[in-house]
This record gives structure tokens, C-alpha cells and sequence, in this order.
């Protein structure tokens, strides 16, 4: 099983160069002018793209004169920026609002009405916009110590070298601050917090508080493994996150969430797992009816366009069980 994980990463890394991101589509929504708080800003990945025939700019312009009802003359560009969104949400989060994890190549568009500027997220092609404005809140100094703290321990470096992005104020949907896994208990009660994105050399890293700072966790799932019932009456589930921060649990124990972070070595075959493959489920259950029934149930939410074949999900599944393994020791 080792010699087909490391031919999996292999295989990965090779292709990885010429995958392309999945693109969700979202729905559109109704604009807010600048000055809007809740949402989530990410740096340009290129230089500003003021040109009206593109397509995701020439969606917002209609959206945005539809919405206002007035003429496409009316409205000026500002600015278009190219954005790689960090999820389907297209880096808006609202609560109750799930978002695909995968990273989605788009714009934050700037445009100008009747004096008012306002704010479109869109995909690479327009047809998925989002509006949004601008964050005006302020967060507690402590809580985004403790993001640096944790994400600097997580990524192995200094904390000068994290930077604060972005904070906003967010409700989450759940006690488990939007980041629920199936066999972990969690109050469905909306939870005041905060969204915390931090930049490491470019690139961004949310996490997700509580109003009072008593709960931290990092943001952006990537992966998900779940096993439950057998003779053992197992009931364990992990969860990795893209800063590579790991937390598991197991409904016996009772004491929480068990905390770890990838080894470097970990860290790249997830990338190349990432890379390769778009969002994979994969699941292994024997007969429910027998006495002994178990299911393991993995979910990974890759930025490529392949599947795994089966032995590639079973080396996943071995690679992942590891992982749990190790940071119950």
C-alpha cells in the first residue's frame, strides 16, 4: 500500500502542472454600495485588467444595471483585478451559505453609479458573481494574535512573517463556527464571531473566532475522514486544513479536539493530492446488517478536473488513516 501511495504522489505531481481549478457557479445577488461589512478581500494575482470586453466585467455591468435599473451608459468601471478566490463562495461569506472548498480563478471588479462605487467578485468567465462590499469592523487585537500564533506554528515560521489581510465580523451557522464534520457533535445556534484572513508570502489563510476569542480555528477544510461502528465501535473523525493544521476526534474521549499539523513531507503529497484531483468522496462500508458494520468515508476537496481510480482512493484512505493514527499517539 506504501508503494502505490508514493506512485499516487508521484503520478500527482507530474499532472498537477497542467490541471486546471474546477469553477463553481454560484448565484447572483443583490449589490450593496461600498461601506458594506461581512465579507472577504484577497490580494491580485496580476495586474489590473481595466477592459470592458471582458467577460466576467461586462456580467457585472449588467447585473449591476439591472439591479439598479438604469442604463449600462450610467455605469463606470473603477477598477478589475485578477483574484484567485479561495472557494465558491467567491470569497463572500454569508451565514448559512456553504461554499466549495477549491480555489476559483476570477476578478473583484469595481464599478461607479450615480456616485456610489460598488463591488462584484466574479469567476474567470462572469457567468458566477457574487456583490460585495467593503469590511468596516474591527477585531480584537488578541484574536488575530492568535491566528498568527497558531499559523506561524502550523507553516513553521517566524511570526514577522505574517501579516494581517484582512478581519471581518461574521455569523456562523453552527457552535463549530461553520466547519461541522458529520460525527461531531455541534450546536445548529448562529455564533458571532470573526473571519481572520492572514498572508504569508502572498498567500492567504482564513481563520474562523468566536466573539470572544474562546474558540480559533483555522478556515479552509481540504480534507475530511470519517469512521465509525466495527467490534471496536469506532467513532473518529479528522479534519485537515489548507494551512496543513490537523484536528481530530473520537466521540470516547471527551476531552475535544486532539490539535497537530502536517509534517513537510505531509504537506506535499497533499498538495500534489490537491492539485491533481477535483472533489473526490470516497467510501468504504461493509454489509450494515453484520455485527461489525463500518464506514470509513473520506471527502477531498481538490483543485484539478481527475478522479482517483480505486486502488489511488484506497491509498488515500491508508494515507489519511495514518494521519489519525499519528496524532492519537
Amino acid at each position: 500500500m506504501k508503494r502505490l501511495l508514493v506512485t499516487l504522489i508521484l503520478v500527482s505531481v507530474v499532472l498537477a502542472a497542467c490541471s486546471t481549478p474546477a469553477t463553481p457557479v454560484e448565484s447572483t445577488a443583490t449589490p450593496s454600495p461600498i461601506g458594506t461589512p461581512a465579507i472577504t478581500e484577497f490580494p491580485a494575482t496580476a495586474e489590473p485588467v481595466p477592459d470592458e470586453q471582458n467577460p466576467a466585467v461586462k456580467a457585472a455591468l449588467e447585473a449591476l444595471a439591472a439591479s439598479l435599473n438604469i442604463p449600462l451608459d450610467q455605469i463606470k468601471l473603477v477598477s478589475s483585478e485578477a483574484v484567485e478566490w479561495p472557494d465558491g463562495c467567491l470569497g463572500v461569506h454569508r451565514p448559512e451559505v456553504m461554499c466549495t472548498q477549491a480555489m476559483v480563478p476570477g476578478f473583484r471588479i469595481v464599478l461607479l453609479a450615480n456616485g456610489t462605487e460598488y463591488v462584484y467578485h466574479t469567476n474567470a468567465d462572469g457567468s458566477a458573481l457574487t456583490p460585495a462590499g467593503q469590511p468596516a469592523a474591527e477585531v480584537p487585537a488578541d484574536l488575530i494574535e492568535a491566528a498568527r500564533q497558531a499559523l506561524a506554528k502550523a507553516l513553521g515560521v517566524a511570526l514577522d512573517d505574517i501579516t494581517l489581510f484582512n478581519a471581518v465580523p461574521v455569523e456562523w451557522p453552527d457552535a463549530c463556527l461553520g466547519l461541522a464534520l458529520p460525527s461531531v457533535a455541534c450546536a445548529e445556534v448562529i455564533t458571532p464571531g470573526y473571519l481572520i484572513e492572514l498572508d504569508v508570502n502572498g498567500r492567504v489563510y482564513g481563520y474562523h473566532a468566536n466573539q470572544d476569542g474562546s474558540l480559533v480555528r483555522p478556515g479552509s477544510l481540504v480534507l475530511t475522514w470519517t469512521r465509525d461502528g466495527g467490534f471496536a465501535g469506532f467513532c473518529d473523525s479528522l479534519a485537515v486544513f489548507a494551512s496543513g493544521e490537523i484536528e481530530a476526534w473520537n466521540c470516547k474521549r471527551g476531552d475535544g479536539a486532539l490539535h497537530g499539523a502536517l509534517t513537510n513531507e505531509e504537506r506535499a503529497e497533499l498538495e500534489a493530492l490537491l492539485a491533481e484531483y477535483g472533489s473526490v468522496v470516497a467510501e468504504e462500508a461493509n454489509d450494515p446488517n453484520m455485527s461489525d458494520a463500518m464506514a470509513v468515508r473520506l471527502v477531498l476537496y481538490g483543485n484539478g478536473s481527475t478522479q482517483p481510480s480505486q486502488g489511488e482512493q484506497d491509498a488515500m484512505m491508508l494515507w489519511t488513516q495514518d494521519l489519525y493514527a499519528r496524532l492519537g499517539q
